[in-house]
């Protein structure tokens, strides 16, 4: 079984892969929550903006939902309400 903090480290891991090349920065964990049926970790991650032409994009917002069981990153969502 997976704990909360392998979780946060593996939707991490996912977030980087995932942008690869682009920059992220001053990645935090936000929230950790444990799903109703207790088979997944709902992680909320967020990072620092990006320079964009009209400056500074909000901090961004990612939830990942990361199996328990072995710690597989199933999926990883928008978040627009902080």
């Amino acid at each position: 079984m997976v704990e909360a903090k392998e979780a946060a480290a593996n939707a991490e891991k996912f977030l980087h892969a995932l942008y690869e090349g682009k920059q992220i920065s001053s990645v935090r964990v936000e929230e950790v929550e444990l799903s109703s049926d207790q088979a997944h970790w709902l992680i909320t991650l967020s990072f620092d903006p990006r320079v964009n032409s009209i400056g500074l994009d909000p901090r961004t917002l990612r939830v990942f939902r990361v199996r328990r069981e072995d710690g597989v990153v199933e999926s990883m969502k928008m978040r627009t309400s902080q």
